[in-house]
């Protein structure tokens, strides 16, 4: 082995991070939808704009598995504890964080059922998604930052007029978000969950302990062209 890589983050603090996340993301969830029922849609469209900035930094804490003290990845985690906008950009790679943690569930292997409901989950997710963006006409979700504001604040109209939250939000796009924010929310905690996480770690303990830095190097480059080539289609 040709030296070994000093990482930014030990294991327990990234397990304990993404359990952390996860859980709070639920909670947002939970909290948008008991102010959908009520009809608070422009704070419904805020908490679900919460929820999906909570697993941005998800996949961004993941990130770090196999980062070194110097390097991008940290970068971005810790700006991302300031930076609302990296966390929602970072929204589109959720599903490759917990499809990548599904993996490890023990029923993976064992039944084409778990694996075709799987697919057609990351399906439903990716259709949710695209319709927010369609609705704002964007190409990535960056945008949800000036959604959440106009959900928890009164805005300025054109410099001389005040309106509400609860008249400047329309319901139906309220709806769409928190849709795509439930789904969010409940297919990470379901790949979460029955052990699955622990194992996600304790595969990267090992990778750890066995790969040298250049075996790194060429692992992540490995990783970010299979990334690419899954939401290139």
């Amino acid at each position: 082995m040709d030296g070994n890589r000093k990482y930014s983050k030990s294991l327990t603090f990234i397990e304990d991070a993404l359990v952390a996340s996860s859980r709070n993301a639920i909670d947002l969830v939970g909290a948008a939808e008991k102010l959908s029922v009520e009809n608070y849609h422009a704070p419904c469209l805020s908490m679900s704009i919460l929820a999906l900035e909570e697993m941005g930094r998800a996949f961004l804490i993941n990130d770090l598995l196999f980062a070194k003290s110097t390097t991008p990845k940290l970068d971005h985690f810790e700006k991302s504890l300031k930076n609302h906008n990296i966390k929602l950009q970072a929204v589109p790679m959720v599903s490759a964080l917990w499809l990548q943690v599904a993996e490890f569930d023990l029923r993976y292997a064992a039944q084409d059922r778990f694996r075709r409901a799987l697919k057609i989950g990351y399906e439903n997710w990716k259709l949710a998604g695209q319709e927010v963006l369609d609705l704002a006409g964007e190409q990535n979700f960056a945008f949800l930052d000036k959604w959440k504001q106009s959900g928890f604040y009164v805005s300025l109209i054109n410099g001389n007029k005040f309106q509400s939250p609860r008249d400047g939000v329309d319901p139906a796009i309220s709806e769409r978000v928190r849709r795509f924010s439930n789904l969010s929310a409940k297919n990470l905690d379901s790949a979460f969950s029955d052990g699955n996480l622990k194992r996600h770690i304790d595969k990267a303990k090992i990778i750890r302990s066995k790969f040298s830095d250049s075996d790194h190097q060429l692992f992540e480059t490995e990783a970010e062209q299979m990334i690419g080539r899954l939401f290139d289609s």
